[in-house]
């Protein structure tokens, strides 16, 4: 049935669908991010998917609310769209730990508490759609949704404490655009219950307006958002080294300093593994008789030491990076540390031969020292 919506009803439908939509976007950028990046297996980086997951769910439950107290609609509709966005929003907690209750972050959670708590979130949930909103019961099992809100709060809070530079800078981004949105249910609560001061008109656009900043702050927080390493990815960093292939040559070397002390492999010794690195590399590929079989890991004493080759139309170069652990996060690490070196001095390796360096290679590279100084402070 057609009807004819009042000026004011119209305004606050467009005004929460503006907020609609952005939620949906920031969830859809904030999947597509995790996605985008996939390959490089850095399980620290679902953290994405439980914020678009949080986001989602928010704001599409929220979004039944708001509709069917604008809009009529059959009284039996009406209770199921209720239920249905009750739900949704009760489910964002569960969403958002259900992409983190993983062994990885067993660092900074209880993953059995957690768990436990996410499966008895979900009996509120069963309540509110076979009875009501409105049920007693359904009020006495909320309390366990807030339980498990509680602890995701918690979670948040200890990845702050425990991560660093950019990382900890968009965790406090996201948790300040989270505490807005929820700020902002607040008043859509008070809306339906009226147990604020306020008048319900102006709660709604205040409730709103706080969600459309929480949904925009969360939205920078995910933009960009740098990867995820595991925790202790810095403390098991060793040595990296740049070696001309052709030459048999240490291009560059950086070496990561590890309780006050140089890796095992230290400046002095660089040469000597350059060139026991080119005479392993020439045996392998006389064995394969391909390139495409080269060498990706070596063991070296208690050491690894990560592979990758020059992917620049330029002089032939093996990147090497020297790892106490096989950690995921250091395939990421090797990759972007060669995307940015063959960014950097993209001009200098294609016309590396026509330079005439002889014994100076390693100053023409020292600049990026910064380059990776940066990339220890995310």
């Amino acid at each position: 049935m057609l009807y004819q919506l009042d000026a004011i009803i119209e305004i606050q439908f467009l005004y929460y669908y503006l907020a609609v939509i952005l939620g949906v976007e920031v969830s859809i950028y904030a999947f597509y991010h995790f996605f985008k990046n996939k390959d490089a297996n850095l399980k620290l980086n679902r953290i994405l998917l439980s914020f678009g997951a949080f986001t989602l769910l928010c704001i599409f439950g929220a979004f039944f609310l708001v509709i069917i107290r604008l809009l009529e609609y059959a009284p039996d509709l009406e209770q199921f769209l209720s239920n249905l966005g009750f739900a949704l929003v009760m489910f964002a907690p569960i969403g958002y730990g259900f992409f983190i209750a993983i062994e990885e972050y067993s660092k900074i959670l209880n993953l059995r508490i957690t768990r436990i708590l996410m499966l008895l979130n979900v009996i509120p949930i069963i309540v509110v759609l076979i009875f009501s909103s409105n049920s007693l019961i359904f009020r006495i099992t909320i309390a366990l949704m807030v339980i498990d809100a509680l602890n995701v709060v918690g979670i948040q809070i200890k990845l702050i404490k425990i991560s660093r530079g950019e990382i900890k800078k968009r965790l406090i981004e996201f948790f300040t655009g989270e505490v807005s949105a929820l700020t902002a249910l607040i008043f859509a609560a008070n809306v339906t219950f009226e147990f604020l001061p306020i008048p319900t008109l102006l709660s709604f656009f205040i409730g709103t307006s706080v969600l459309i900043l929480g949904f925009i702050i969360i939205f920078i927080s995910t933009f960009n958002f740098p990867p995820f390493y595991e925790f202790e990815w810095k403390e098991n960093l060793m040595t990296f080294f740049i070696i001309n292939e052709q030459m048999g040559s240490l291009l560059y070397n950086y070496d990561f300093i590890l309780d006050g002390e140089k890796s095992a492999l230290s400046v002095e010794s660089t040469q000597y593994f350059s060139g026991g690195l080119m005479g392993l590399e020439s045996i392998i590929s006389t064995i394969t008789s391909s390139k495409d079989k080269r060498l990706k890991l070596i063991k070296h004493g208690d050491a690894l030491i990560l592979l990758s080759y020059s992917s620049a139309q330029s002089i032939p170069i093996i990147y090497a990076l020297v790892v106490k652990k096989d950690l995921n996060s250091f395939r990421s690490v090797l990759e972007t540390l060669k995307v940015q070196f063959e960014s950097f001095y993209k001009e200098v390796l294609i016309n590396f031969d026509k330079l005439n360096l002889k014994d100076n290679e390693g100053q023409l590279f020292r600049s990026f020292d910064v380059i990776i100084d940066n990339l220890l402070r995310t």
